[in-house]
């Protein structure tokens, strides 16, 4: 079990619990301090009923003074402005993006080899030196694009060494969650080329390299934020509920109209 996870269960908190109150900054400062994980955080913004934040410039710089990360920020501003209730709505989008064919934004596929330099596909999370294929929204953010090293491919997954930090990460895959192998996780993962998020235009490019699915986005763009559902409870990308793990115990729905996304808890 790891170090947060033993942390939130010692303070005898749930989900419920936050939600049943008003959540305010020191409260947000208090769990950040305490060393509940991001995803944790979030979600107790997310579901607190009634938000009371401060979401002045004051407010937001001395969130960040006190070790907030930015997707938390995000989503208190969210939450504050009433953009968690919109998504449970269904309320229309407010994300501005160009419209570009997947085709000029997509990099081929490669067989991938270790020993090779690669980006990383889509934006994903890592704890500590893991990141489990299950794909929890939990630690550390690898942004899409990040230049990495394939240091080493087995049955069980597979190591990679981010270039611009040295950080070595181990892709933990369970196949009976992920429904593919290694090899193909890897190849889903890395591409030879960058993705070309910027012909989106700033908005969508920041929201798909912070990792901030936001409504309105298409199955694609979401992809590149989030990465894959695990395929036991997703089993087709064509379907219109995704379901997402932000930890072992807190899941995500995502659900779409055709291709956009248009309800999520928390999404705004």
């Amino acid at each position: 079990m790891k170090i947060h996870t033993r942390i939130f269960c010692a303070l005898g908190l749930s989900l419920t619990t936050l939600s049943a109150w008003a959540v305010n900054n020191a409260d947000v400062v208090k769990m950040t301090k305490a060393g509940l994980d991001e995803a944790t955080i979030t979600a107790a913004v997310r579901g607190a009923a009634p938000a009371e934040f401060d979401t002045s410039a004051d407010g937001l710089v001395k969130l960040k003074q006190s070790g907030v990360s930015e997707t938390v920020i995000q989503a208190m501003i969210a939450k504050q402005s009433g953009g968690a209730s919109a998504s449970s709505t269904g309320a229309s989008a407010t994300i501005k993006y160009k419209n570009v064919e997947d085709s000029k934004i997509l990099p081929p596929p490669v067989d991938v080899a270790p020993g090779k330099e690669y980006y990383t596909r889509y934006t994903s999370k890592y704890d500590g030196d893991e990141h489990s294929a299950t794909n929890y929204w939990v630690g550390d953010t690898l942004p899409i694009n990040t230049k990495v090293q394939l240091v080493k491919l087995s049955k069980g997954g597979f190591t990679l060494k981010r270039l611009d930090t040295g950080a070595k990460i181990d892709v933990k895959n369970e196949e009976k969650y992920t429904k593919r192998d290694a090899a193909q996780l890897a190849k889903e993962m890395l591409a030879d080329q960058p993705t070309n998020i910027d012909l989106y235009g700033k908005e969508m490019a920041d929201a798909i390299s912070s990792g901030t699915p936001r409504l309105g986005m298409t199955k694609t763009q979401v992809l590149l934020a989030r990465g894959y559902p695990p395929s036991h409870e997703t089993p087709s990308l064509d379907g219109a509920n995704w379901k997402y793990w932000d930890n072992r115990w807190v899941t995500h729905l995502f659900v779409f109209d055709g291709n956009i996304l248009r309800e999520g808890r928390g999404l705004f």
